[in-house]
Parts: structure tokens; sequence; C-alpha cells
């Protein structure tokens, strides 16, 4: 797989035109300003987004870590019985359908034609989006993954064909669900990788394998990739993997997945340099303040 081989080292050139900026964000929501919109779409065949028909709902919301959630109460197609929460922390969008919690039938949802949420980058502060994955584990029944549509500065969730019933009937079942953390399956998650996080974790390989990766300079996009060129390779990724192009041999290796390589990142940081807090802990872990380790809840000491 040469993806990079007709594209000689001069035809670079042309490419510095598409250099991507320093970003200011580091990777995160956490600070900056998000459009949220609630729409109504027409589209193709292959339900791709053609046009925006109605804004049913907007809002500008300062993504906050410390705030939980940032929009309460956010409402769809009326502004009393299609309520959602929408929470911002670090990489992640979480969405969370409210009024299942009334449990009557006025305040249940079923979406069949083209509509979701719109989010956008109201500041220009965000780094560009380069992949969002959802984790629908916890999601509304019938919620299809498969209709994200993203772009640099855009995402949209479509909610077309989902549903959450208060009681199950027919082929729809009812949105109760032990295993999620709500006791129902009203729940969607985002996770975006930002340009930001890959620059990161480029300059982090140049430092951990410094003999590969000798000669830091800015990213750019190349060929659906994002990329940083070194004297004899390119780093890159496309669709939330990690690529590695050999100039020598014209080989490109595909390393797999970006979020195992950023949280091997994460962890040396976290060893280097300043002691461990608790605020370096997971969800389901707590410091132990005298010897400056994060235990997983309820491990044996």
């Amino acid at each position: 797989m040469n993806t990079f081989k007709k594209l000689a080292i001069p035809s670079l050139l042309f490419v510095s035109a598409a250099m991507s900026p320093l970003a200011m964000a580091h990777g995160s929501f956490d600070g900056h300003d998000v459009n949220v919109k609630f729409e109504m779409w027409q589209v193709d065949a292959e339900k791709n987004i053609t046009e925006v028909l109605v804004v049913r709902n907007e809002l500008d919301v300062t993504a906050a870590d410390g705030v939980m959630p940032d929009a309460e109460d956010f409402h769809a197609m009326d502004d009393k019985f299609n309520l959602w929460d929408i929470d911002f922390h670090e990489r992640e969008v979480e969405l969370t359908f409210t009024s299942i919690y009334v449990q009557d039938n006025d305040n249940q949802y079923m979406y069949m034609s083209p509509v979701g949420f719109h989010f956008e980058d109201a500041e220009e502060g965000l780094s560009d989006i380069l992949h969002v994955t959802i984790d629908d584990r916890f999601a509304p029944s019938a919620f299809n993954k498969d209709l994200l549509s993203f772009d640099a500065n855009n995402i949209n969730i479509s909610l077309q064909g989902s549903m959450c019933h208060i009681a199950g009937m027919g082929g729809m079942p009812e949105c109760t669900n032990e295993e999620s953390p709500t006791n129902y399956s009203n729940i969607i998650t985002a996770k975006v990788l930002f340009a930001d996080n890959a620059d990161d974790l480029f300059t982090w390989a140049e430092g951990k394998y410094s003999d590969l990766f000798s000669t830091q300079e800015e990213s750019f996009y190349l060929l659906g990739y994002y990329v940083r060129e070194y004297s004899a390779y390119y780093l890159g990724t496309k669709g939330g993997d990690i690529y590695l192009y050999n100039k020598a041999s014209e080989e490109l290796t595909e390393l797999g997945s970006i979020e195992p390589f950023l949280e091997m990142m994460h962890e040396d940081h976290m060893h280097e340099g300043a002691p461990m807090t608790s605020e370096d802990c997971g969800e389901n872990q707590h410091f132990m303040a005298d010897t400056e380790v994060c235990m997983d809840n309820g491990a044996m000491m």
C-alpha cells in the first residue's frame, strides 16, 4: 500500500499552503465555546446530510471540565418533553436523554426523520477535528452510529431511527438498561481526536524515539493523512489510526488505533517531573497520598 509513493519529495512544496497552524488549544473542549444545534436535515440516498431544513434549538455552550452537565435540559423537537443533557469533558461529548426519567408517555421519543445534534467550534479556538468515534453501549434503541458525520470544525450526530420508550411494544424495546450508569439506554458519547492530540503524540515520539524521529517540523495534511515529516519517515494519522511511512522502502505500515499511543504518552507524562496527584487518577480510582499512587477502588491493600 504505497499511498505516499506518487508524491515525490519536491512535490511536497505544494503542500506547504495546507500547513495546519499551531493551535492554541491543547486537544480538549475545556474552556472553549461550542455552538450546539438540534436540526432537521435533508439527506441523500446514502443518508448523507445535504441540507439543514430547520434548526429547532440553538445554544452556545462554554465547555468546562469542572461543570457537569455543561448544558441541562437542552430541548430537541419541543421545549417540554424532548430534553437532553450535554456534557463536555476533555475530548468527549456526552448526550443524555433525560426526559425518560419522568416515566410517562409524553416523555419518550422516536425520531424516524433525519434529525440530530450539530456541534460547531463557535470561536474558531479548537484545533482541527481529525476523527470522531461513538460509544453506543448505552445508546437509545436502534441508534445508528454509522450516521455520524464530521469535518475539521463540525460534528453531526444523527438520531434518525432511534427511540427511548418507557415500555416495550412490538419491535420497540423499553429504554431500561441495568448495565447503564443511568439504568436507561439513553447515553451517547462521542470521543474526538483533535490535531493537537496528534501533534502532542508526534512530539512525544520525537523524545521517546529520537533515533527515528530526530527533526521536528510542523504537521500538515497530505493525501487525507495528518502527518509530520522526518528524514527517513513520515509519521501520521488517518481515521483514528497511526501510520508510519518509510521513504526508502516506500512502505506504509498501519500501527493500529491512536488511542493506546495517546495513553502511553499520558502515562509517560504522569511519571515525569511533578509528583502524581489525585487529579491523575481515573474515575474508578483513589489517590494514596502516602505513596503518591492511584489505586483501583476496592483494591486490596
